[in-house]
């Protein structure tokens, strides 16, 4: 019989704990490595359903799955810029599972933290459990709700989301929404530096089939896998297959974007993109609209990293996709080209920022090293209060977001609509209520928020936006030629907002009003 290295003393003691003690150890690893991604996601916190981004990402899945009236609107017939995303929304709602949004949004939160610190690790080393607990510790803290807050009533500002988003406005973190999965690009990162190159390629693929916003950040990064693994092979075999799997697995969301979204002519395709990017999304497309104190900050935050790991291989990964990113933001800025910009070359700050943040953080614990080791227990102590503390700290914020949800001054206007809508019903709306549509499940004409991407419905959208918005301007006149070209039945209203003869009054509270055109007509299909 294989010997066990055990003592008998030992071995009958096992024998009767009933468990072995290397199964034992991984199990309480596992236990804390899962308590302390609950204590991160807690601590960051969740948003209710539905917000921001979410109105856009969340409609076509929605609405497949017979989410109230929405299969009438008219955005939810335009071409599906996330179709993986919105498979997902799908299948959740049919289930009746809403709740499992904040699940996965809870696991991508986890999975940020850990392939955040093991890219760390590769270039610090796993360090000292003193040092290990207290990098978590601080990169929870820099990620905690809590701190945000404190911050913003202290300094106006959320000094931690600074140190972890990208420029532009532009983030992983936030709501559940595809731009989250850009998480897997820091998991790509770390499987390239822990040497296997080929599922770094595919998960940086994986990331872009999810959302084609990272399709151009995907590619910087697996080029820069290419250019370091021709430079450390001194030969072009391996790197040229690495870049052959990502090609191959994107393929299928290159195509799908260039045939669904694809140009109906140059010329209407240019006036999209004009559209989104320089009227619809600026602050994410234009360096000249984003560029700003913040975004300089983080420049030099990023150059700052590079400088303290200069002498490892995350050096080349970070100065690859920083220097690729650079030159073709250059290149955007010198022509003005709306198609480069709407690439978001860019982008990949969003994962360099906070790898960044990572190594000034871990280079400040190694700093204190010795006597971090020192006090061991006590750190330990510390981490798991400061730890519970900053979770306990996210709930409480995730409530009062909730709780905010629910006080809005157009919430009692909402819930009226959701409970008397009926099918063929088209709602005007005022810009600002981007949360009307999913709130109460009906179709509305447009909201500025969620915009098509297909370049003949982009075009279509801000038509609708410059009718709508001419109407709210005091265009009475308008309601004619919104009833004809789009069957609009009701019209919200504020309270400053124009009160034409031609609209019924249903509903007032002071602050909204909802109004059913006269004599209007209400089809069982929509236009």
């Amino acid at each position: 019989m294989e010997s066990t290295g055990l003592t008998e003393p030992q071995i009958q003691k096992v024998a009767a704990q009933g468990t072995p003690p290397g199964r034992t150890r991984r199990f309480v690893l596992a236990a804390q490595v899962a308590g302390v991604a609950l204590a991160f996601g807690l601590g960051y916190g969740t948003y209710p359903l539905y917000n921001g981004n979410q109105n856009t990402y969340f409609a076509h899945g929605l609405a497949r799955a017979g989410y109230g009236l929405l299969s009438g609107d008219w955005f939810v017939r335009t071409a599906d810029p996330v179709p993986i995303f919105s498979l997902l929304v799908q299948a959740t709602h049919t289930l009746g599972a809403n709740w499992l949004f904040h699940v996965y949004h809870l696991i991508i939160l986890g999975v940020y933290l850990f392939a955040l610190a093991d890219i760390i690790a590769t270039a610090f080393g796993d360090g000292t459990r003193a040092e290990r607990l207290t990098f978590l510790m601080l990169l929870a803290a820099v990620h905690s709700s809590a701190l945000g807050l404190v911050s913003l009533h202290l300094l106006h500002g959320d000094v931690g989301a600074h140190l972890y988003t990208g420029v532009a406005i532009q983030g992983v973190l936030g709501s559940f929404q595809p731009s989250m999965f850009g998480v897997f690009l820091l998991v790509s990162t770390v499987l390239f530096l822990r040497g296997r190159p080929y599922a770094a390629a595919a998960t940086a693929a994986l990331t872009a089939t999810v959302h084609p916003a990272y399709l151009l950040p995907a590619a910087i990064l697996t080029g820069a896998y290419v250019a370091i693994l021709s430079i450390e092979d001194r030969s072009v075999r391996r790197s040229v297959a690495v870049g052959a799997v990502a090609l191959a697995l994107v393929l299928p969301v290159v195509v799908y974007t260039l045939h669904v979204l694809g140009g109906a002519s140059p010329e209407i395709a240019a006036r999209a993109r004009e559209i989104i990017a320089r009227a619809r999304i600026p602050h994410h497309t234009m360096p000249q609209v984003w560029f700003n104190a913040d975004a300089a900050a983080k420049v030099i935050l990023i150059l700052l990293a590079l400088t303290i790991v200069r002498r490892t291989r995350l050096f080349k990964v970070l100065l690859s996709a920083f220097a690729a990113a650079l030159v073709l933001t250059l290149v955007q800025v010198a022509t003005g080209s709306t198609g480069l910009a709407l690439l978001f070359p860019w982008r990949i700050s969003t994962i360099l920022v906070p790898i960044s943040t990572g190594v000034i953080l871990a280079a400040i614990v190694v700093r204190f090293g010795r006597i971090l080791s020192q006090r061991e227990t006590a750190v330990e102590t510390a981490a798991i209060v400061l730890l519970a503390a900053m979770a306990v700290g996210g709930l409480i914020i995730t409530e009062l977001r909730f709780d905010k949800r629910t006080r809005r001054a157009d919430m009692p206007m909402m819930e009226y609509v959701r409970r008397t809508a009926s099918p063929g019903e088209v709602y005007l709306i005022p810009t600002g209520l981007q949360d009307f549509r999913l709130c109460t499940r009906v179709p509305v004409l447009v909201d500025f928020k969620s915009s098509p991407y297909r370049d003949t419905e982009v075009i279509d959208w801000y038509e609708r936006y410059r009718l709508a918005e001419e109407f709210y301007g005091g265009n009475c006149a308008l309601l004619a030629e919104l009833v004809r070209r789009y069957g609009i039945t009701h019209v919200v209203l504020r309270r400053d907002d124009p009160r034409c003869k031609e609209l019924v009054p249903l509903y007032d509270d002071g602050r909204f009003a909802v109004c059913r055109l006269r004599g209007a007509v209400i089809h069982s299909t929509p236009r």
